[in-house]
């Protein structure tokens, strides 16, 4: 390759970092594109490596996730025909989080098996410990539990010297998985409680507080809930003053759990609206979704109904938000029920249309046709007997349709409705 070559290419590259940088990715994607072409051309893996690299930046900033796998893929391939080890493993890595980014397990699988595999043959014994952690879980979850426990002994040994207890702490919690998994709860709760020892000892607040919620997790799974509760309180106060508001988030909605297990509802209720005020503030408006629909869904349980309706309207609110139909016509339907418990049955008409019509975008045609046949009875209740009849002849045409099981039911209500 010629200096010239590789020179125009460098430049492309510098003038995709540049535009990069300042915020046009366009010009960084024009430019990084030129770059590769030029690198190609010179023959120059590094420098083609370097250029996907960019690549992959730019089409994931854009939204174009697949695009930017297939940039990740290439560039990782190229490091792997240089032999640059270190830029290998960080690449597999970066494709694993988009590779979840993207909901591909197996991908996120395959990239964290490729980190291991890269740092045990460069026996890089801090890296390897942290890659055997995350490799591990996948085991874990597809039950190959031989292997996993095989790398969690590895974890442990390369984890057993000083300074090396949180990786440890971390590791021990996985092993407590593993018998879990087998059906050996003592010795998995035993596991989990050593985890937090060896936690404490390393004198790591992040990695003792992680330990902690999964030892309160732990308790409230096999009942010993007023432990659970106040471990998970100590836990909360970790969170809080770490600032950690995906933390916080999750252990408020274990601490509802437990609560709510030991009948104290109006707790249960303040954490789940604190988690939901804590997703907002993340952004994370699905979990702000699942913390409103806990609520209100708790709240109707207890029978405390104008906190199930506070609740539901706010769930509406974050669905419409998220610009989910099927979401919002679930929510409305559970509304309109609220709404028909207190006797407002204006309201729940209200919510009983709404529901149908948000159900019809989507195509889910079996619960139209429930939404309109709950429509039909409120309105009857109403003295709307031809909007009632409206309604309720539309829904048996709709589960007929679709032959559902609630087709008996409504046509015996409309034929009551007809002959009344």
């Amino acid at each position: 390759m010629s200096e010239r070559d590789t020179g125009l290419a460098a430049r492309h590259l510098h003038d995709a970092l540049t535009a990069q940088q300042r915020g046009d990715l366009p010009a960084a994607h024009t430019a990084a594109l030129a770059a590769l072409d030029a690198f190609s051309e010179a023959e120059d893996r590094t420098g083609s490596a370097a250029a996907h690299h960019l690549l992959f930046m730019t089409t994931a900033s854009m939204g174009q996730l697949d695009k930017a796998d297939e940039h990740l893929a290439a560039a990782a391939a190229l490091r792997e025909s240089t032999g640059d080890t270190d830029g290998i493993a960080s690449l597999y890595q970066q494709r694993f989080g988009l590779s979840l980014q993207r909901g591909d397990s197996a991908a996120a699988r395959a990239s964290s098996e490729k980190v291991l595999a890269v740092y045990e043959s460069v026996g890089d014994r801090e890296n390897q410990a942290a890659a055997i952690h995350q490799f591990v879980q996948f085991l874990i979850q597809e039950a190959d539990l031989t292997r996993a426990r095989e790398l969690l002994d590895k974890g442990m040994w390369l984890t057993d010297r000083a300074g090396e207890e949180r990786g440890r702490s971390a590791l021990t919690l996985l092993m407590s998985q593993l018998e879990f998994a087998g059906g050996n709860v003592p010795r998995g709760v035993s596991l989990v409680e050593d985890a937090v020892s060896i936690a404490r000892k390393a004198g790591k607040r992040p990695a003792l507080i992680d330990a902690q919620h999964q030892l309160g997790v732990t308790y409230a799974m096999i009942g010993r809930l007023e432990d659970a509760l106040a471990l998970l309180e100590e836990v909360l106060d970790g969170r809080e003053l770490m600032r950690d508001l995906e933390g916080r988030a999750n252990t408020l909605r274990e601490l509802a759990g437990v609560e709510a297990a030991l009948g104290l509802t109006r707790e249960a209720l303040g954490r789940l609206d604190y988690a939901g005020r804590t997703y907002k503030e993340m952004g994370n408006i699905g979990g702000q979704a699942t913390a409103l629909h806990a609520a209100s869904t708790l709240a109707e349980e207890a029978e405390q109904i104008q906190d199930a309706l506070r609740f539901g309207q706010a769930l509406i609110d974050v669905c419409e938000e998220m610009k989910d139909p099927e979401a919002s016509g679930s929510a409305r339907f559970a509304q309109g029920a609220r709404h028909v418990m207190v006797g407002d049955l204006e309201s729940a008409a209200a919510c009983y249309r709404s529901a149908a019509a948000d159900q019809r975008s989507v195509g889910a045609m079996e619960s139209r046709g429930i939404s309109l046949g709950m429509l039909g009875q409120v309105l009857d209740e109403l003295g709307d007997r031809e909007g009632a009849d409206k309604a309720l002849s539309e829904a048996v045409a709709q589960l007929e349709a679709v032959n559902s099981t609630s087709l008996a039911d409504l046509q015996a209500i409309l034929a009551q409705i007809r002959s009344s």
